[in-house]
């Protein structure tokens, strides 16, 4: 057997046994904050979607990959039955979302926003800063999480005659320095810092939500943190509400295969490497059997071949006039066609400095091969004059750029 052939079946042997394994080991929970919306990772909302179809909540939730600037504005929709819900680790909102979000609030709608950390643009316009805490330990950094069980720090919510337990993780932001005379606290934690505010705007309301995480799957099905939750929620008017995951996943995409098989662990990391190592034996394919590329010789110049067979047709009929004439349509022909001017007039002194700009070449020296290339048509003596002429020509030929 061929060594070459060797090569080629460890390699699909290799491919092979990445896919067993990739599909036999055990999938990884995620512990990435994403808040998908129908995910049941620890910190998806897919509890929270459920709980807000419950009939009791009177929530009707209609999901969205669009900006708020787009849902207010391009969509049209009704302000005052149509409200907007919008949760998220960082709520980035440009100036036109931020202004739509404001405007539909003064209308008559509803805005819920839950985020860790708001842009600019809103805090400044709503008259609100944070305080920011940090967790000592990220949870996703803990080794073994599912197999093993960890005691962590919790602190309490309070809303109304609630009280709900959460840990650390999802408590690490609140609200510092707001107008107590436009906003309302609705819940806070055991600190007495505001987590949850209600700005009342026109006829509208906004509700701001420092700590979004208390939405997630892994928080609201812990203990009995689903009553605060419900306080939270019927907080919020009746009615339909948009919830816009763009902030959180971009853009929705197309339902293709390739789509459907990255967004599987262990088959996304196989499809990779089997597309790494095509990669690789296509470049040493390529390396190896890619032939000689020949010489390529660029086209030879024919004007200059024209030029001299005319030259050497004339300049046998000793007739130097014609040859002038016909190397002045030449010329003029030239620069007509690369440079598009027209020197066919009787003022051509624009032209020439225009000519001259586009050329490189000095006016002066123009003005002097056309005064003397002119002369010579007129008043065509000697081979002297006629030679000189032609150098002009030639030496213009050589120095354009």
């Amino acid at each position: 057997m061929k060594k070459q052939n060797k090569q080629y079946i460890i390699l699909v042997f290799a491919v092979i046994l990445y896919f067993f394994l990739a599909f036999t080991s055990d999938e990884k929970t995620n512990w990435r904050p994403h808040y998908r919306s129908d995910s049941k990772d620890p910190y998806g909302t897919k509890a929270l979607t459920e709980l807000l179809k419950d009939s009791v909540m009177k929530v009707n939730i209609k999901p969205s990959r669009m900006t708020a600037y787009e849902i207010y504005d391009s969509l049209n929709i009704d302000i005052i039955s149509n409200h907007l819900m919008i949760i998220n680790n960082r709520l980035e909102l440009d100036k036109e979302s931020v202004k739509s979000i404001y405007t539909g609030a003064l209308k008559g709608g509803t805005v819920f926003l839950a985020a860790e950390n708001f842009s600019r643009n809103l805090k400044d316009t709503l008259d609100f800063e944070m305080n920011y805490g940090y967790a000592s330990i990220q949870i996703e950094d803990i080794p073994n999480l599912k197999e093993n069980e960890f005691e962590f720090d919790t602190l309490s919510v309070f809303i109304n005659d609630k009280e709900g337990q959460f840990s650390a993780f999802e408590l690490n932001n609140s609200f510092d320095i707001y107008d107590s005379t436009s906003i309302e606290v609705l819940a806070y934690n055991e600190d007495g810092n505001a987590i949850f505010m209600k700005q009342k705007i026109g006829l509208g309301a906004i509700y701001l939500l420092s700590t979004p995480k208390i939405l997630t799957n892994v928080a609201l099905l812990n203990d009995d943190n689903n009553k605060l939750i419900n306080e939270i929620i019927k907080e919020l008017p009746k009615g339909n509400y948009i919830r816009t995951e763009y902030y959180a996943l971009g853009r929705k995409g197309h339902a293709s295969t390739l789509r459907v098989i990255l967004a599987r662990n262990g088959l996304r990391e196989a499809v990779q490497l089997f597309l790494i190592l095509i990669f690789i034996y296509l470049i040493f394919e390529i390396k190896r059997e890619q032939r000689a590329i020949p010489e390529l010789t660029p086209p030879s110049n024919d004007s200059l071949k024209f030029v001299n067979t005319l030259g050497q047709l004339y300049l046998g009929q000793k007739d130097n006039k014609n040859i002038l004439i016909k190397r002045k349509r030449y010329l003029l022909n030239h620069i007509k066609n690369k440079y598009n001017i027209n020197l066919n007039k009787e003022e051509i002194n624009e032209e020439l400095e225009l000519l001259s700009f586009r050329s490189g070449i000095k006016e002066e020296n123009i003005k002097k091969l056309f005064i003397t290339l002119d002369r010579e048509i007129k008043h065509s003596i000697t081979d002297g004059g006629f030679i000189k002429v032609n150098e002009l020509i030639d030496d213009f030929y050589s120095k354009e750029i």
